[in-house]
């Protein structure tokens, strides 16, 4: 495993992020999902705490914690309620009483943006 001193976003919310750092992070998140998606990969626990430091000069961080990530096959649904509540989307949550099924795809990722 790679030690990365700096360790996980969550870590380094001490003081606000300039604006061009926040979107070059968000950059790096969607590219990362973008990966893992053309390759059916479903993260379902992206926060923070998930969004590892490489570097915070010209910031560089990495996707991290695969635990509860699933791969994505036509004959298989998500029905699992997992991740993180508060960063969760309301499909996996099953917030929505009227929805016909509780199933849910790799969008999911894009909510915890």
């Amino acid at each position: 495993m790679e030690y990365l001193e700096h360790g996980d976003l969550r870590k380094n919310l001490d003081k606000p992020f300039a604006e061009e750092v926040v979107q070059e992070i968000t950059k790096q998140v969607l590219n990362g999902l973008h990966v893992m998606h053309v390759n059916d990969i479903a993260h379902r626990d992206l926060k923070p705490e998930n969004i590892f430091v490489v570097r915070m000069s010209t910031v560089w961080g990495k996707l991290g914690d695969f635990g509860i990530s699933k791969c994505v096959h036509s004959n298989i649904a998500f029905r699992s309620t997992v991740g993180t509540d508060c960063y969760a989307a309301p499909e996996v949550l099953r917030l929505d009483t009227d929805a016909e099924s509780p199933v849910y795809t790799s969008a999911v990722d894009i909510w915890a943006i």
